[in-house]
């Protein structure tokens, strides 16, 4: 008898799970709030052989341009959800969104790099700052000191360009992760092409040339372009090392894990032997 009503304790339980469930699918249906269940405007769709699958690909589905639109489904793993079902109207309105967030940002991402940049000049930074000359006799080691830290804070910012260039990546529409960092990609190369390059070369030679530059600017920029930009070489060899070494050795050490279990033996659970052995902040 008691197993008896074990079992119907355990139907009971499963049809009071299925119901929830179904109100819940019904819910979403009529357009509610549901964050886990909730109809999108996409679907999957599965064919038995290739040739039925590019078949599809290739029909138009609708007599009304982008109301319908197939595409080839990414994998499982590969998909991005939060983009699954988006209109062609807002997939349009966040490429274009994405394009000025991207143009204006590397319009600002200038001032930054250009202010990096006119500091690797160690002799001219010496003699607008005169106490680093002061320093410099005291302590023949503060040159090379100086000397990296252009290129270290170079790049510190472009490890911060990813971060926002892949917000701007997401409102396009993408719902597949890999045409999601092939647009991330996409965008850090126009960046490292034109801030890391062009201006971090016109800037550290700008600053060798301001008097010129208010004179005769044509002049002066060609004398830049075809004088001064070789002299950027050091900054470049630095920034390059900075930029392969710096994280190898960081992973070598474990810095950052290090830290992390620092800040986990103060704030994180572990209290008992199972907590100790859990992941904690990734």
């Amino acid at each position: 008898n008691d197993d008896d009503d074990e079992d119907e304790n355990d139907d009971d339980k499963l049809k009071q799970k299925k119901s929830i469930l179904s109100a819940r699918i019904v819910h979403g249906i009529l357009g509610g709030g549901d964050d886990i269940i909730r109809v999108r405007s996409g679907a999957f769709i599965t064919f038995n052989n290739l040739k039925s699958s590019m078949a599809a690909r290739q029909m138009v589905h609708y007599k009304i341009p982008f109301v319908m639109r197939t595409v080839g489904a990414p994998a499982t793993k590969d998909v991005y959800w939060s983009n699954v079902g988006i209109s062609h109207s807002k997939q349009q309105i966040g490429l274009l969104l994405s394009i000025v967030a991207t143009i204006c940002l590397c319009i600002f991402w200038t001032i930054p790099v250009a202010f990096v940049a006119s500091i690797s000049e160690v002799d001219n930074l010496k003699k607008e700052l005169t106490f680093l000359a002061d320093a410099s006799q005291s302590w023949s080691g503060l040159d090379l000191l100086l000397k990296q830290i252009s290129p270290i804070a170079l790049a510190v910012l472009n490890a911060l360009l990813p971060v926002f260039l892949m917000i701007f990546s997401k409102q396009e529409g993408h719902i597949s992760k890999a045409t999601l960092d092939a647009s991330l990609f996409a965008k850090l190369a126009l960046f490292f092409i034109i801030q890391t390059f062009f201006v971090s070369a016109i800037a550290g030679s700008l600053f060798t040339s301001l008097q010129q530059l208010a004179d005769n600017p044509a002049a002066t920029i060609r004398d830049i372009l075809a004088t001064n930009l070789p002299q950027q070489a050091n900054f470049f060899i630095a920034f390059v090392f900075v930029q392969v070494g710096l994280g190898l050795a960081l992973e070598i050490i474990r810095l950052v894990p290090y830290i992390i279990s620092v800040i986990r033996s103060f704030i994180g659970p572990n209290l008992t032997e199972k907590e100790r052995n859990t992941s904690w902040l990734g």
